[in-house]
């Protein structure tokens, strides 16, 4: 187990550059004391470093692949915000923190299934032509692929978390009419 303590927002939120770097070790039920630190405002992330590289591994598009969790019960929809999970600390002060670790993925990655609208209308004037067509919005992330909409990302090659090759994808529904189905690509002359 690895706990990151941070100090800056800004490096919170991409999860780098912690402050401060603890590893925690199996103490039979006894916290892990983190010293001298000066007051201020932190927030915690504990993470468990299932192949013990001492980085927190991430898949194809950045978001942790082990298990993790944040101070203050914490948990985010989203990228992590530094507000929900920071505490402040002054002079002198001990804070008790019970982290509770969670996967991300789960073991068959995230789901997302709704329904969104796409609305065309004309640019001409004096012209009332809307066309509304529902869509469905789906969306899947997980260790190598994800989808989102009609865009498709798989993930081929990673070297050491900094070159990275993938396949992307896209696809149209038939949301748009053909111009010259409606008469706008026909020349007439008198």
């Amino acid at each position: 187990m690895v706990a990151w303590l941070f100090d800056s927002p800004n490096a919170f939120v991409d999860l780098r550059n912690p402050a401060r770097v603890v590893v925690l070790v199996d103490r039979g039920g006894t916290p892990t004391t983190i010293n001298d630190l000066p007051a201020g405002e932190y927030a915690l992330v504990v993470f468990h470093d299932a192949n013990n590289n001492g980085l927190m591994d991430k898949n194809f598009i950045g978001i942790p692949r082990e298990w993790l969790g944040f101070s203050n019960h914490y948990w985010p929809e989203g990228p992590p915000t530094f507000a929900r999970a920071a505490f402040t600390l002054v002079v002198d002060e001990t804070k008790v923190f019970d982290v509770n670790l969670r996967s991300i993925f789960g073991k068959l990655g995230l789901l997302g299934v709704g329904v969104g609208v796409l609305t065309q209308t004309s640019p001409y004037l004096g012209s009332d032509r809307v066309i509304v067509q529902p869509i469905p919005a789906i969306s899947y992330i997980g260790d190598r692929v994800q989808i989102f909409g009609p865009g498709l990302q798989c993930g081929l090659f990673k070297w050491h978390n900094l070159v990275g090759l993938a396949v992307t994808g896209n696809y149209r529904l038939g949301a748009y009419d053909d111009l010259f189905s409606r008469g706008w690509g026909t020349v007439r002359t008198p």
